[in-house]
């Protein structure tokens, strides 16, 4: 069975799943706790608390962990048991587009180590799977993979995914593709947002009352508050959009395709910004974690190949 998994740093998405990119770790179990995963004799259960950027995942355990979570939340959607054998699994995953040809390896790599025979417990239930392999995508080229369409429409076109940290771009250019990734996401515009509102009004906000703001929703902040969010949600759209024409991306003269959880938040603002003609929007969130799947799905055709359970 092909699984694909978004490792995002905001947050992890599979096909039917999202969660949060965080962990607690314990060496005992966690009375009343939900959502664990033990492994190697270490209780990990899911966190609000996000982990610390990571450019190289590899570095650790948690990369790892959060993508047994989303192996075994797959499973558990499509009602299969894996507790009396093993169950065959095709992991595909990937990367932002600037990192992924130093990193493609050493990422795929890095899965294959603990396996191929990987048991683990999800909320006390034995899980046992057989990694049978790995395929790392590059980001943003991958999530319009089930979207074949435009790039048959257009002759130039920008995938842009805003994710928590990153925004990656990749760029389809009479057949040639070109690729970036700014350090410069949703995360790092809600931690900015914070700290002005702290000085502008001695007030301390979550991200999610930015979100939450941005997005529409009632929140419990003065009117003067809402209204400074907003305009500095707009400021920093514009600044990513700014950074992207340095990196030659002229969204008026080429077809830009935001997609992401980072873009469908910021859409409003993206919608009327003067540099960008008429964006359009894949708003599935895990479109990633979908396009990963098909390359893979496609990729086992092609070599006769039929992943099965």
């Amino acid at each position: 069975m092909v699984i694909g998994i978004d490792n995002g740093n905001a947050n992890t998405k599979t096909l039917h799943t999202v969660f949060n990119s965080g962990l607690i770790e314990s060496s005992t179990a966690i009375p009343m706790a939900e959502d664990c995963i033990q492994f190697d004799g270490t209780y990990y259960y899911l966190s609000s608390k996000r982990a610390f950027f990571q450019k190289d995942k590899t570095q650790d355990v948690q990369c790892f962990i959060l993508t047994l979570f989303g192996i075994a939340k797959e499973l558990a959607y499509s009602d299969i048991s894996a507790d009396k054998e093993y169950y065959n699994v095709e992991l595909a995953v990937g990367l932002p587009p600037l990192h992924y040809s130093s990193l493609k390896k050493k990422f795929g790599d890095y899965f294959l180590s603990y396996g191929p025979m990987i048991d683990f417990k999800y909320n006390g239930k034995d899980v046992k799977i057989n990694l049978n392999d790995v395929k790392v995508y590059p980001q943003a080229y991958s999530a319009i993979a089930n979207n074949p369409e435009l790039k048959s429409l257009y002759s130039r076109i920008y995938v842009i995914d805003i994710g928590g940290y990153t925004t990656d771009v990749v760029g389809f250019r009479d057949n040639r593709l070109d690729a970036a990734s700014l350090e410069n996401g949703i995360i790092t515009m809600c931690n900015s947002i914070k700290l002005k509102v702290a000085t502008a009004f001695d007030e301390e906000v979550e991200e999610s009352d930015i979100t939450d703001v941005i997005s529409g929703k009632n929140v419990f902040l003065s009117s003067q508050v809402v209204e400074y969010i907003k305009k500095e949600a707009e400021k920093y759209t514009h600044n990513i959009i700014n950074q992207l024409r340095e990196f030659g991306v002229n969204a008026k003269t080429t077809q830009a395709v935001f997609v992401g959880g980072g873009s469908v938040l910021l859409e409003e603002y993206i919608q009327r910004n003067s540099l960008i003609k008429k964006p359009v929007f894949i708003r599935q969130i895990n479109c990633n974690a979908l396009g990963y799947t098909q390359l893979s799905m496609a990729y086992y055709k092609q070599k006769g190949k039929n992943p099965s359970k």
